[in-house]
């Protein structure tokens, strides 16, 4: 009887790569893991241990560039004026009042003379004044008055002569040759009374009169243009 050819026994199958993976993983097992040495540090609520925190963060932070917008002062600082400003409102000023009748009379006077003008008047106009060369279009003899009489009169001569657009008047006020100590009453009073809120509104200049016109007991006064009403027609 033929014996029977016994089968080969199947080979063990190997995966060399394989068992490398698996010595690899049996070796990292039994390895101990690292344990970390650091020291931990304890956080507390110390503020300068937050301050410090906030620094380190900030560190090498630059600011931001400002965009706030400077908002001027509500009530601006006045600013001083100038020489020129100052002096320029002075001289307008001067103006105004030399048209509203508001400057001052400036007096000069002598024992035989006396004359006035506002400030600010052009000196040809006194020095033409002075000469007699202004036509005389209107005058008032004071002669006889008292000086109560003579305040009247004066005012109501030159109220009316300014009304009526006259410019240039001579009033006669003499010498004051009859009179207690032969002293010129009326030509000091007019002085005064030219020089009064009322009549001083009305007169640009006066000045003693040429020998002519009465010389030292008579004065031309120059009165300022006064705008003449037109005459109500019917």
């Amino acid at each position: 009887m033929a014996k029977r050819k016994s089968k080969p026994s199947a080979k063990k199958f190997t995966n060399r790569a394989l068992g490398d993976l698996n010595k690899l993983k049996a070796r990292t097992a039994k390895q101990p893991e690292p344990v970390n040495t650091t020291p931990i540090t304890q956080t507390t609520d110390n503020p300068k241990n937050d301050e410090n925190l906030f620094f380190d963060a900030m560190n090498g932070v630059a600011p931001l560039e400002s965009r706030t917008t400077s908002l001027p002062p509500e009530h601006p600082r006045p600013v001083g004026k100038t020489g020129d400003q100052q002096e320029a409102e002075e001289v307008m000023q001067t103006l105004r009042d030399l048209v509203d009748g508001e400057q001052s009379l400036s007096i000069h006077e002598t024992d035989e003379s006396i004359e006035g003008s506002v400030e600010g008047l052009d000196p040809r106009i006194m020095k033409k004044l002075r000469r007699g060369s202004f036509s005389i279009q209107d005058h008032l003899d004071l002669h006889g008055l008292n000086r109560e009489q003579a305040k009247d009169e004066v005012i109501s001569f030159l109220q009316t002569a300014a009304l009526q657009g006259k410019r240039c008047v001579l009033i006669i006020h003499g010498r004051g040759l009859g009179s207690d100590g032969k002293v010129p009453v009326l030509k000091n009073a007019l002085r005064n009374w030219f020089t009064r809120r009322g009549l001083r509104k009305k007169i640009l200049a006066f000045t003693t009169a040429r020998e002519y016109d009465g010389g030292g007991g008579a004065i031309y006064v120059l009165l300022r243009k006064h705008k003449v009403q037109p005459a109500n027609r019917q």
